[in-house]
């Protein structure tokens, strides 16, 4: 948090108003985003032009030192039942997360005295989707994911965790429509991964995953991903290449080109196309989406997608259609995220007839200085 302060002060009366005025901020903070916050000050000049105001900030400072000290030594008034169920786990749980990567950092690094934020962060959440038809069950999935930065390794090595090992390049919708047509298995077993950062210069980013997935049995993987972004214009295209083998689904690839650009403040327009291979089935996995995001303000997100889905065997056909629209809200501070999704998958296993959901999912975020 920033402090103001001016040059002649006495040490004892430029601690208290440091303080004091840290206090106020950090209220202020939490009352409202970090970019919502300003603060008006005089410059030092002005200051000493003008005596009297400097003297009138000095006493109204001091004065409010001295209030924060009585107050502290005051009954304090009870906690609301937000600041109790909410934020005092919320920062204990952050806390925690920071410790964990510092402590990791320290260990993989050979440095113990490294003590700056990392900037890592965890989520925790459900997600629970409701079919509107008779051959289709209600299906809920845990949210787990850690990411742990490791500043002291030149920012070469993270550590993860997560859901969903094979369809992390997809969205959500795209994965809800591959597993409504049957295209592909649900699987939300939890892996964890170190990751090496390879090469990332001019545009291009190379990393490696070592892991496994955390199930019975023990399905260790490897992973090795390619990322390039080239601007066109009002474009930027997106490349992406991944390769993944685990013992236990063996070998699969995929390749994803996206064109995006900005349309308007807030708006953004992409085009994404996917293809990937798989080894058991010796076959393609295809897909198209188009998506359109709009940013409403600082805490709102609202998207709409569609989709069109194939495969190559036994021959090359359409296994589905997906329309889905979302709406995405910062419910609570910045780390409590509420997000709805409805969406209409037409699959050819059920004769293209529309197959309606809705999914409504909980995040909350974890962590020091990711949200900066």
């Amino acid at each position: 948090m920033p402090v103001f302060f001016w040059k002649g002060w006495s040490a004892h009366v430029a601690r208290t108003a440091g303080m004091a005025a840290a206090a106020q901020l950090d209220r202020a903070s939490r009352a409202a985003p970090p970019n919502r916050i300003s603060v008006n000050t005089m410059d030092v000049a002005s200051a000493r032009q003008v005596p009297w105001v400097r003297w009138c900030v000095i006493v109204a400072l001091a004065a409010a030192g001295s209030g924060a000290r009585a107050g502290d030594s005051a009954p304090q008034r009870p906690a609301t039942v937000r600041e109790r169920f909410l934020d005092w786990p919320h920062d204990r749980l952050s806390h925690l997360v920071e410790h964990v990567a510092q402590g990791a950092d320290s260990l993989l690094s050979g440095n113990r005295d490294y003590d700056a934020p990392t900037g890592s962060y965890a989520v925790l959440g459900e997600a629970v989707t409701a079919y509107r038809g008779e051959d289709a069950a209600d299906s809920h999935r845990a949210i787990t994911r850690l990411k742990l930065n490791l500043p002291r390794t030149e920012d070469r090595l993270q550590v993860l965790i997560d859901r969903g090992l094979a369809t992390l390049t997809r969205s959500d919708a795209q994965r809800d429509a591959e597993v409504a047509a049957g295209q592909t298995a649900s699987d939300n077993s939890p892996f964890a991964a170190l990751r090496l950062l390879v090469v990332d210069v001019l545009r291009l980013r190379v990393t490696t995953d070592v892991g496994a997935r955390i199930r019975v049995p023990f399905d260790p993987f490897a992973r090795l991903r390619a990322d390039r972004s080239v601007p066109l214009g009002p474009w930027t295209a997106l490349f992406s290449q991944t390769f993944l083998y685990s013992r236990q689904n063996d070998f699969q690839s995929n390749t994803q080109m996206a064109f995006q650009r900005p349309l308007a403040s807030g708006v953004s327009f992409a085009l994404v196309s996917d293809a990937t291979w798989r080894s058991p089935e010796q076959a393609f996995q295809l897909s198209q989406t188009a998506t359109l995001l709009w940013q409403q303000n600082e805490r709102t997100l609202v998207g709409f997608e569609a989709g069109v889905l194939g495969t190559t065997e036994p021959w090359t056909e359409v296994t589905a259609y997906s329309f889905s629209a979302r709406w995405r809200r910062q419910v609570y501070r910045q780390w409590l995220i509420l997000e709805a999704r409805p969406q209409l998958v037409y699959a050819r296993d059920r004769g293209f007839r529309p197959l309606p959901s809705l999914t409504v999912q909980v995040e909350a975020f974890f962590g020091q200085g990711f949200l900066r």
